[in-house]
């Protein structure tokens, strides 16, 4: 919070008690004192006058709230804009992160004779049409002494 914000918050509980103390005064000490009428008078209108800037600075605090709450609604809207932004960026710098189906045996066999010709693995990626990825993986797994031997 800040210190008008507080400071007005302070207000409002002086105000408060002030205006709780006039409505709630002890009936002995009012018969006791005497008073003019133009005193009540006086009383009532700075009691009127205190709950209107009670209000008003109620008001107010509610309109800082209200300013504050939709400032960061949009800074969270920003936020989510910025997110979607990096994660397509992300995407599109890394494709090798996000998962490839795997080939089928026929697409291996040919992947392998394919790469064996002398085509890089883009190439046969190409001609497979599928990811360089996939035609990477195949090969890694093709490679694999325990997967040739068997």
């Amino acid at each position: 919070m800040s210190g008008v914000e507080l400071l007005l918050i302070a207000a409002l509980a002086a105000a408060a008690a002030i205006f709780a103390g006039l409505l709630f005064a002890s009936p002995r000490r009012s018969q006791s004192v005497r008073t003019s009428p133009s005193r009540t008078a006086a009383e009532e209108r700075a009691v009127r006058e205190s709950l209107s800037q009670v209000n008003d600075a109620r008001r107010a605090v509610e309109w800082r709230v209200e300013h504050h709450l939709s400032a960061l609604d949009e800074l969270i809207l920003e936020a989510d804009r910025e997110i979607a932004r990096l994660e397509a960026l992300l995407a599109r710098q890394q494709p090798d992160v996000i998962p490839f189906p795997a080939l089928s045996s026929a697409d291996q066999q040919r992947c392998f004779e394919l790469w064996e010709s002398g085509l890089t693995v883009e190439e046969t990626a190409e001609q497979l049409q599928t990811s360089a990825a996939a035609v990477q993986a195949a090969l890694d797994e093709w490679r694999r002494p325990a997967s040739r031997a068997a």
